[in-house]
């Protein structure tokens, strides 16, 4: 963000905060964050973004916003919207792209019509508002989001939380919105990111009040750089899922450092080597659906047909991979698809070069696609203790895309119906996720 675009912002707090509703211009992190899902599908789409401000979220938005699309901006505040319009016809970037963008200075509901926009993005302070407006704002969204549309929103953390300890006037109110929000989250969200690097640390959460179909996730791609940290491009990225183990040793290696202690380098070659544990290299997926990638890297155990009481009765080809501590451990989704089943199996923690490692601790989840369903168990082995899964049932995935991870060593099942695909792996093979085909559908 740039100091222009943050001192107007810094001016309008004189205002009050209940006024604007934030402290700080939302970051290019949240930002990022906001706009990913909007970002991701392929075909043309509807966008209407609802408190813009002085365009942070816009920005990030427009960065990527392809020849077919539309942007809608719908803004209350006077200036705040001259503010916008006057960073439209100045900045080259939104110059570039002001034809296919709208600025609507009105409340969102006054939008006329229904199921208009592929994409609802929000930073409006809803538990600032009284609980009538609120409620109207709700209903607008819900009443212009097409069929299997997503609603993102901004909230700060622990507001609410707090909040709750606070008498005034308004308490009543809050409460009713507070009821609000917790239906629409524990009923339609789907996906809850946290971004810490804001002022303040916010949540952004992303609904559907309808469930897309399966064949929808053809139409996405991958996130970029999701839960990863480091440039998309670059093969020097690592999970944020270390992000625990590598700042912790870190700060120890350079507290014993300061210190003068002599064994400081072997915190540091722990924080060093749970970022290569956990390291994600760059990789371009070709999507298609005549095939099936692999869902980790690793080496293929074995080949087989098997029954599960939880897949219906009929037979399953599995591929069984094992997975060293040397390999890459990112899983990611064979197909592009819709997860319709998600569950977790006890067991124990044999190694995961042994056939008896399929009975170890497990965490399935099933992906509908357009040629039928797949499913992936990802098993703990004797080193590992923790999976990592991070995609919700009803939630869509692109073909190759990240959806978690197995510390320390481990096995990645893939089950196919029997009598959809042909197998073209064998044991023995190697294997690389999203980029090895695994299977071709008949």
């Amino acid at each position: 963000m740039n100091f222009q675009e943050t001192f107007f912002f810094l001016s309008q707090l004189s205002r009050g905060f209940n006024h604007i509703g934030a402290v700080m211009p939302t970051s290019r992190e949240a930002a990022r964050a906001m706009a990913a899902e909007a970002l991701r599908q392929k075909k043309p789409k509807a966008i209407l973004e609802v408190g813009p401000g002085t365009g942070p979220i816009t920005t990030e938005l427009v960065r990527h916003l392809k020849a077919d699309d539309r942007l809608v901006l719908c803004e209350v505040d006077e200036p705040m919207v001259t503010y916008l319009r006057k960073r439209f016809e100045t900045e080259p970037e939104l110059q570039r792209v002001r034809h296919q963008v709208e600025i609507l200075h009105q409340s969102v509901a006054d939008i006329p019509g229904e199921a208009q926009f592929d994409y609802i993005i929000s930073a409006v302070p809803l538990t600032r508002l009284p609980a009538d407006v609120a409620e109207t704002i709700f209903d607008s969204f819900r009443r212009l989001l097409k069929p299997g549309g997503t609603f993102t929103f901004l909230e700060y953390k622990f507001l609410r939380s707090l909040r709750k300890f606070t008498k005034t006037e308004e308490t009543a109110d809050f409460i009713r919105v507070d009821k609000m929000m917790k239906d629409f989250i524990n009923r339609y969200q789907f996906r809850s990111d946290s971004v810490m690097l804001n002022m303040p640390p916010a949540n952004i959460r992303s609904l559907r009040f309808s469930e897309p179909s399966a064949e929808a996730a053809s139409d996405v791609q991958p996130r970029e750089n999701y839960r990863r940290v480091g440039p998309n491009w670059s093969n020097l990225g690592f999970s944020s899922e270390a992000i625990d183990l590598v700042a912790g040793f870190g700060a120890l290696a350079a507290w014993m450092a300061h210190k003068g202690s002599k064994w400081w380098p072997f915190p540091a070659a722990l924080a060093a080597g749970a970022a290569w544990f956990h390291r994600d290299p760059h990789r371009e997926v070709l999507s298609t659906e005549k095939v099936a990638y692999a869902a980790s890297d690793g080496q293929v155990m074995k080949v087989d047909t098997v029954r599960h009481p939880r897949l219906g009765d009929r037979e399953w080809v599995r591929i069984a991979t094992f997975l060293s501590p040397l390999d890459v451990h990112i899983n990611r989704s064979p197909i592009a698809g819709k997860v319709i089943d998600h569950w977790d199996e006890p067991g124990g923690f044999m190694p995961a070069f042994q056939d008896e490692s399929e009975k170890n601790a497990s965490r399935y989840i099933v992906v509908q696609g357009v040629h039928g369903p797949v499913a992936v168990a990802q098993r703990a082995g004797f080193l590992a203790r923790r999976i990592i899964t991070w995609p919700k049932k009803g939630e869509l995935l692109a073909q190759g895309e990240r959806y978690g991870l197995i510390r320390f060593g481990s096995r990645t099942d893939i089950l196919f119906p029997a009598d959809q695909v042909e197998v073209v792996v064998r044991a023995g093979d190697k294997l690389a996720a999203g980029q090895t085909v695994v299977a071709r559908y008949l």
